[in-house]
């Protein structure tokens, strides 16, 4: 079992914990600067690395980049890699094959306080793949997380905020990509009142379904609504 986040020492480093089936703690590490880091996601692989993503940020600067690290089941260092211009909100998978998807929050170039959803995609000696942008309404987030299929279509879940009948409203967000990056769907889903997903899981092959959790203000206790509530938005584009 594994466990990461950030330090309140040093300005903030990141941490990652390993412990045993019991809850033993096996060891311990932390990564970071003299600046700002933090972990906020953390996934293992097949072959038992283990890779937290997070944020690194020069408060100099003040700048921020998506950081990806991996580990090796001993809590060695094994690498870093870095993308530049981020906000936070960061997820991140690993492929059965091995490869390591991670993403992020990047301010919209020209914009005003609008941000746009990045993906990476990394193979196991940290070497990049591809990475995506995906843009729709002012504000897009992974904050849900992400996973990654057997055929290694990746999945996001999160939140989008856009303009409707004059107001700016908030709703849950679903974002797939192929092993390729290209946009296979996106969906959002919600009411009047402010909805955002907090959670996605993909059911195994070949079942394949999605499945969403999250918070809703539109919607009393034991609600349901049709899926017609589900809209396709945005496009993803290569930087």
């Amino acid at each position: 079992m594994y466990v990461c986040g950030t330090t309140l020492t040093n300005g903030g480093d990141a941490f990652l914990l390993k412990f045993d089936a019991t809850g033993n703690l096996v060891w311990q590490r932390t990564w970071g600067s003299s600046e700002s880091e933090g972990s906020n996601a953390v996934a293992t692989a097949a072959d038992g690395s283990v890779y937290i993503a997070g944020i690194s940020r020069n408060n100099t600067l003040q700048t921020a980049d998506l950081v990806v690290v991996k580990f090796d089941s001993a809590g060695n260092l094994i690498w870093q890699k870095a993308s530049a211009g981020m906000a936070g909100f960061e997820a991140l998978a690993v492929a059965p094959d091995g490869s390591v998807y991670a993403a992020g929050t990047r301010f919209r170039p020209g914009g005003v306080a609008e941000f746009d959803v990045v993906v990476l995609k990394l193979n196991s000696a940290g070497t990049r793949l591809w990475e995506r942008i995906y843009s729709a309404g002012e504000v897009v987030d992974p904050r849900a997380g992400m996973v990654v299929a057997a055929d290694g279509s990746v999945v996001l879940a999160g939140a989008i905020q856009a303009p409707k009948s004059g107001i700016v409203d908030i709703a849950a967000l679903l974002i797939k990509l192929d092993a390729n990056g290209n946009l296979v769907f996106d969906r959002q889903w919600g009411g009047k009142s402010g909805d955002a997903g907090a959670g996605v899981a993909l059911a195994p092959a070949p079942d394949g379904s999605i499945y969403i959790a999250g918070a809703s203000d539109s919607f009393g206790v034991g609600e349901m609504r049709s899926s017609s509530m589900w809209q396709r938005m945005g496009k993803p584009r290569t930087p």
